[in-house]
């Protein structure tokens, strides 16, 4: 009981450092120069230069609160009360370091980039990217998510199938393109473009190590239930592999499971709620091919369609 206690606190506190390392990068390196690197402060700069109106507290850090919760209360209704939980930490706290972030960027002028220089705003784009990054990192290892427009591209995939990486990379870019059309800064697009391949650079580097997807191998007596999360809950495959103790030579069951980076910690979570006791080994892939991986399904009805072709 203590240990789980610990990991949710530890869990807790690295989801709430990282939504805050997010709302930092918000506020000191994207709002102030109107970088549009994707997103919802990407959604909040161009709808605030969209639309001007003169109302003090209808500014950048306005939208953002209304979109993170309009997401997060869309979230609820389409993807469930679990997804929910996962996001509610980063919604809260997100929205209010983006208003003590900005606060604190307008009240210290040693903070402030010259808007007019290029290299400035090149300088924002990397070192924005960089803890955008790291604050989605850490929101990952502990277990939850930073919402936003995480939100839409699930309810996408849980609607049409198709992958979160693409339509995450669909909605970013439109929201650049957007950007480019609003703002009519070409040059800012360019950097927030920037912006968005440093923060999936530092978030890949950080937080995988470069490696996407896993492989894990569960030895528990409660294999069924952990073999029914993993196939109920995760939709994922598995595969129950006979294997014999070495040093007790008892007949075992060994889970084998593929997945993604973020289901790492759901995965892991599940296993020791379910047996504190199981023995898990889990390995970075260098490679998985197959279903809901390296290719998917219309990519795997080509290859069979040219095979039937060829023969």
């Amino acid at each position: 009981m203590l240990n789980k206690t610990l990991n949710a606190t530890k869990n807790l506190f690295l989801v709430i450092i990282g939504s805050l390392l997010l709302s930092f990068a918000t506020s000191f390196f994207y709002l102030p120069y109107n970088i549009v690197s994707g997103g919802i402060s990407g959604l909040a700069i161009v709808l605030s230069n969209l639309i001007k109106v003169n109302i003090s507290f209808i500014n950048e850090e306005f939208y953002i609160t209304i979109f993170t919760w309009a997401f997060f209360i869309l979230g609820i209704f389409t993807l469930g009360k679990r997804f929910a939980l996962q996001t509610l930490c980063a919604t809260i706290v997100y929205p209010i370091g983006v208003y003590l972030f900005s606060f604190l960027y307008s009240n210290g002028s040693i903070f402030h980039l010259d808007i007019n220089n290029l290299s400035h705003l090149i300088l924002a784009a990397l070192f924005g990217g960089a803890i955008t990054g790291l604050g989605v990192g850490l929101t990952f290892l502990g277990g939850g998510s930073t919402g936003g427009v995480d939100i839409p591209t699930l309810i996408i995939y849980k609607l049409f199938k198709i992958r979160v990486g693409v339509s995450s990379f669909i909605i970013d870019t439109l929201v650049i393109i957007f950007g480019i059309f609003v703002i009519k800064k070409f040059d800012l697009a360019l950097i927030g473009i920037l912006a968005a391949f440093v923060t999936a650079f530092a978030m890949d580097k950080i937080f995988i190590g470069g490696k996407a997807s896993y492989i894990a191998y569960i030895v528990s007596e409660k294999y069924e239930e952990i073999n029914n999360f993993i196939i109920e809950k995760m939709e994922r495959g598995s595969t129950l592999l006979l294997s014999q103790g070495g040093y007790s030579k008892k007949n075992i069951k060994v889970i084998q499971v593929c997945f993604d980076v973020k289901e790492y910690y759901i995965l892991k979570n599940a296993i020791v709620e379910i047996d504190p006791k199981a023995f898990v080994t889990i390995v970075k892939a260098h490679e998985i091919r197959g279903m809901g991986f390296s290719y998917d399904e219309n990519e795997i009805n080509d290859l069979i369609k040219k095979s039937e072709e060829n023969e």
